[in-house]
């Protein structure tokens, strides 16, 4: 093994520090508040790194206004993390829209819900374009096949962008419906029906990574769970999973979940080439809504669905985020009590830790008092924005607060989740190697200065130094002469 030069002159120097002065591996901090309180509200992350917070509601009115958010700033006044600059507003306010930045740069945002009278607006048809360097948004002239609001979009391969389902409050129903827009045309086309009878909203969709076409391309979208309208009164979540085929246009049924779940999430987790579902709302044996905590895995080749690790609380309408080292972040949401009281959101985040054969669940933010239990969001909330940036960081945006008591607050606060880093990943990109390595050496003779947070996880002896021998133990987990180091 071919170790870096500076590991030659470094081998004398270890820079000492305090453990007991590091901050918490893994926790929220309050950042920057919005202009307004922002219900459900689209957020995208822009090619610059920066964050675009579109709509909401605040309470009284359907948000129009739209927000840049700087991560990798400084607020001046509070001195907490990242700061909004105003951007051009929406043309039409609106909630539970969707936002999808396209090849070009772009964002697409698409229908959602505007409060004002049914007759007028409610389910939007309608959709924008916001474009970063101009900072401004123009409505697109041609609208979508259908009003929709708790939809779901998502860019394929070819660019495309695959709005389906949702719920249109113009006829009280579901939607069974999709529809593609294409960037090149500024269009909405119908495509395939969905097979769920009487369609569904708040449903879940993700792009699948296998399999693939003859270029290499994804070819299926998964769509998980929701609720149907079947009636006035009939309203029911969904245990159904079906697959959108890209290349024809076409839904089938993949099969049915182990549970009905109405706002779950689902993500790909590449350890096991499997979806896990996770939480939702679903009807105890006597309607009674209750939140889902057994969560599930689909192999979507074998077309299996198996049970996958309780949630510690049950949730619905939560965001879900990849982290850089293949964990996943769940936040927030709605939560049904146990009992006869009301339900009310939920301040708590859990992240699911994959392993050989399944993961478990823990807590995203130990109590430093009490491991087994949460420290907690500053604020508890549902529907609110959620971006995951590389450096292991997940910001939230807004939201609804409900209390136990049925006090509401509209949230204008953002919150910034730390995701702890393993052991020996120095530069946080979710993995060990050899580049870690090198920048431990690189701060042993001060070429870099390593912040509190890297110089814990330097630390792979767990001596309170952080030299040379720490960098060699880095390197040699990278190039696979020693095993990993434990989560």
């Amino acid at each position: 093994m071919k170790l870096h030069p500076l590991l030659i002159c470094g081998s004398l120097f270890s820079l000492i520090f305090s453990a007991a002065s590091l901050p918490a591996t893994a926790a929220w901090q309050s950042a920057a508040d919005m202009s307004a309180g922002r219900y459900a509200p689209t957020a995208t992350l822009l090619p610059d790194g920066k964050i675009l917070v579109a709509g909401g509601f605040d309470g009284t009115t359907t948000v129009a206004s739209a927000q840049l958010f700087d991560p990798g700033s400084l607020d001046p006044a509070t001195g907490r993390p990242g700061t909004f600059s105003p951007t051009g507003s929406l043309l039409t306010g609106r909630n539970f829209a969707t936002a999808t930045l396209l090849d070009n740069g772009t964002v697409l945002i698409a229908g959602g819900y505007n409060e004002a009278p049914i007759g007028s607006l409610g389910s939007l048809d309608t959709a924008e374009i916001y474009t970063p360097s101009t900072g401004k948004f123009t409505r697109l002239s041609a609208r979508m096949t259908s009003p929709r609001e708790l939809f779901t979009a998502t860019k394929l391969p070819n660019g495309k962008v695959l709005l389906a389902g949702g719920f249109n409050t113009r006829t009280g129903r579901t939607l069974a419906t999709a529809e593609l827009y294409d960037p090149a045309t500024g269009r909405f086309t119908a495509t395939g029906t969905m097979k769920a009878a009487y369609g569904r909203f708040g449903h879940d969709a993700l792009l699948l990574p296998t399999p693939v076409d003859a270029s290499g391309n994804p070819t299926k979208v998964m769509i998980a769970g929701g609720k149907e309208r079947s009636g006035p009164q009939a309203w029911f979540p969904l245990r159904s999973v079906e697959l959108y085929d890209i290349p024809t246009g076409t839904f089938t049924t993949l099969g049915q979940m182990l549970n009905a779940r109405d706002r779950p999430t689902a993500a790909w987790i590449a350890a096991l080439k499997k979806v896990l579902v996770i939480g939702g709302q679903g009807t105890d044996a006597n309607g009674k809504s209750i939140g889902v905590l057994p969560t599930e895995f689909i192999d979507p080749v074998a077309r299996t669905f198996s049970p996958g690790p309780p949630l510690h609380k049950g949730r619905m309408a939560h965001t879900l985020s990849p982290l850089p080292d293949g964990s996943v972040l769940v936040a927030g949401g709605w939560s049904d009590s146990l009992d006869a009281t009301p339900g009310s959101t939920t301040d708590t985040a859990e992240r699911f830790i994959p392993t050989s054969q399944s993961g478990a669940f823990v807590w995203a933010d130990p109590n430093p008092q009490d491991a087994t239990q949460p420290a907690g969001m500053k604020a508890s909330r549902h529907d609110q924005g959620a971006v995951a940036l590389q450096d292991g960081r997940v910001i939230i945006f807004g939201g609804k607060q409900v209390e136990t008591g049925g006090a509401i607050t509209y949230l204008a606060g953002t919150e910034v989740y730390t995701a702890p880093r393993r052991l020996g990943d120095v530069n946080g990109d979710g993995s060990v190697d050899v580049s870690d390595g090198v920048l431990v050496v690189q701060a042993t003779v001060k070429i870099v200065t390593l912040t509190p947070e890297q110089a814990q996880v330097a630390d792979v002896n767990k001596d309170k130094l952080m030299n040379v021998a720490d960098a060699v133990k880095i390197l040699r987990v990278a190039v696979k002469l020693d095993p990993p180091f434990p989560e």
